[in-house]
């Protein structure tokens, strides 16, 4: 059964994320120079584990928990917290990226002609923009002969997993 602190425990863990998000951004000077947003995200959650598996093994102690006990409160309050951050990744990178979110934006403050849109998000802008996440995140290099090599197949075989599932639906053909 779970415990009441337990779950208050769990509910209140995952908004460390962002509250230390927020405090690094504003207090600590060299986070104005990080090079990818998403990388740092995803690594402040890693490191957010410890301490939210630490409480949670210090509430199973408090609690008079045993060992089993303990396992079990410590993975609940993991998976709740890397769940909510999962979900808090994905947030963050559709307000930082999503030019959906742009676009409707710059629609409410007014600027909805197509060559404010189109001045504003330029094809060369967007591939360049893509090209160096990928760098940043070193999923791609520069090659010797000036095009680009895959450096990471992790996201490589995401998207080849992600292309067989939509020709599954029949989303893509080719």
């Amino acid at each position: 059964m779970i415990s009441a602190g337990l779950l208050i425990y769990a509910t209140a863990a995952p908004f460390f994320l962002p509250l230390a998000q927020v405090l690094i951004y504003r207090l600590w000077s060299p986070a104005r120079n990080i090079r990818s947003h998403q990388l740092f995200l995803v690594r402040l959650t890693l490191y957010l584990n410890a301490p939210v598996l630490a409480g949670a093994a210090g509430l199973a102690h408090f609690e008079g928990k045993g060992l089993a006990e303990t396992f079990w409160m410590v993975f609940f309050a993991g998976v709740v917290f890397n769940s909510f951050g999962y979900a808090y990744f994905h947030l963050f990178n559709l307000s930082e990226t999503g030019r959906r979110v742009r676009f409707l934006i710059m629609i409410r403050q007014g600027r909805s002609r197509p060559e404010e849109l189109e001045k504003e998000y330029s094809p060369e802008d967007m591939v360049r923009a893509r090209v160096e996440r990928l760098v940043h995140l070193r999923h791609i290099r520069r090659a010797a002969d000036g095009g680009w090599r895959v450096e990471s197949g992790v996201l490589l075989f995401a998207a080849r997993v992600l292309r067989a599932w939509r020709k599954l639906y029949g989303w893509e053909t080719a």
